[in-house]
């Protein structure tokens, strides 16, 4: 049987929208681009998490889990890319508010 997921039912993931804004002028510069890189492979660092996170601590982790995701999967360059899947097991056994993202 094929599994599929449907991941806009996913109540902590940000509307495409919401996701797209970046600061205060987010809606004027570069947001159609980000819309059209929501949920897709990008070898760029993301601007803000997927999640609904309101910890500014909390976000900063999900940025870094992004990257160590990114050098793990050596679309970033890293000496140690296993270090770096490490880094997100960690991260995801200490913050169980993010292990989501």
């Amino acid at each position: 049987p094929e599994v599929t997921w449907d991941l806009e039912k996913f109540p902590l993931l940000k509307r495409p929208e919401e996701w797209a804004k970046k600061g205060f002028l987010g809606n004027m510069f570069g947001m159609d681009d980000r819309l059209k890189t929501f949920l897709k492979w990008s070898k760029q660092s993301m601007h803000k998490p997927l999640t609904k996170v309101s910890d500014k601590k909390l976000k900063k982790e999900c940025m870094e889990i992004y990257k160590n995701i990114q050098c793990f999967m050596c679309d970033r360059a890293h000496p140690y890319p296993s270090t770096c899947g490490q880094s997100v097991l960690v991260s995801g056994v200490h913050y169980e508010q993010i292990r989501d993202e």
